[in-house]
């Protein structure tokens, strides 16, 4: 049995599958977050609102739904309000 998400296949394979609940976003406070990408499983750590951030989020959009990445974005609004995830939730609308 795996003992992750992500070791029960391997990325590029074809065969990730990520739970439909499982949220982009994983704030870390310090304006910094966790984005997972549906795509592989891969997690990656980025500043919030910059250039990094924004590659990685317009890749992730091409084969995820934006309305689920806003309400990821929401989310995180509501619970880390002092990042910059006002600016994301903007530039995704």
């Amino acid at each position: 049995m795996a003992k992750n998400m992500k070791s029960s296949s391997k990325p590029g394979s074809g065969s990730y599958q990520e739970p439909g609940d499982t949220k982009r976003f994983v704030p870390l406070g310090d304006k910094h977050c966790y984005l997972r990408d549906p795509r592989n499983g891969n997690t990656y750590h980025l500043k919030v609102d910059s250039e990094d951030f924004w590659v990685k989020v317009n890749e992730i959009k091409e084969v995820f739904p934006v309305e689920k990445l806003k309400n990821d974005a929401k989310e995180m609004l509501r619970i880390d309000p002092n990042n910059n995830w006002r600016e994301v939730l903007a530039k995704l609308s």
